[in-house]
């Protein structure tokens, strides 16, 4: 089943692919982890977890994208907003070879939520399906009032993303620059990161503004403009 026709209408950013992710070497374990989980090789439930912004969601959505172009059946779901669904929302889905789960810690914010993840779980082990989930947190520390979830959990490959470092992080925002088909010189990424929340989420919305905002004005991104722009965006805050 291509991406396009996932469960619920769930829809993968195309630009959230393996090509515009960094892992960096402080992730290469992690990077393994998940290349071998890919091919069907060792554990079959890896559960990646970090407190901070470090692109959770576009790593797993860059997994399902490149599972599902290499012609395997799998399925995305995005925790948030599945948990506004009735939990029988899930029923069926562990036919899917390959299953990715974001956020699950929100399901602490639901009983019903958190029998219906648990019975899952249990279907997708007799179904000899493959699950990564991400969170905020490592399980130990999930909120949850089903201990029975929580230990499932924490049966699977643990892997703690690790945040890049302000360098690591200007390669990535320069790389998705590139992608996105503009060029950002040295001196306007120094300029962006001294005034900008240095987290991933927050930079690549920024970028994205960036992107949009020089292409309204047909303008490169200079440090006039690159100024004029983040003038703007706090004047509207």
């Amino acid at each position: 089943m291509p991406f396009q026709q996932l469960p619920l209408a769930v829809n993968l950013k195309d630009e959230f692919d393996f090509k515009s992710f960094f892992f960096a070497s402080v992730n290469s374990e992690l990077e393994a982890g998940i290349r071998l989980w890919m091919s069907g090789k060792n554990e079959s439930f890896l559960y990646l977890w970090s407190p901070v912004a470090v692109g959770k969601t576009h790593l797993l959505q860059a997994i399902s994208q490149a599972l599902s172009e290499g012609g395997q059946r799998v399925c995305y779901i995005p925790m948030t907003d599945f948990i506004n669904y009735p939990a029988e929302a899930l029923e069926g889905l562990e036919l899917f070879d390959f299953i990715c789960i974001d956020d699950i810690h929100v399901v602490g914010e639901s009983d019903a939520w958190q029998q219906a993840v648990f019975h899952f779980f249990n279907r997708l082990t007799l179904a000899g399906s493959r699950l990564i989930i991400t969170a905020d947190c490592p399980p130990s520390e999930l909120k949850l009032s089903l201990a029975d979830l929580k230990t499932r959990l924490g049966s699977g490959l643990i892997y703690a993303i690790k945040d890049l470092d302000d360098e690591e992080k200007k390669r990535v925002f320069k790389q998705r620059a590139i992608y996105r088909g503009f060029e950002l010189l040295d001196d306007g990424v120094d300029y962006i990161f001294k005034r900008v929340k240095r987290d991933m989420s927050a930079l690549m919305q920024f970028l994205d503004h960036l992107d949009k905002s020089s292409l309204v004005a047909q303008r490169k991104l200079t440090i006039p403009f690159i100024k004029t722009i983040l003038d703007q965006k706090q004047s509207n805050n």
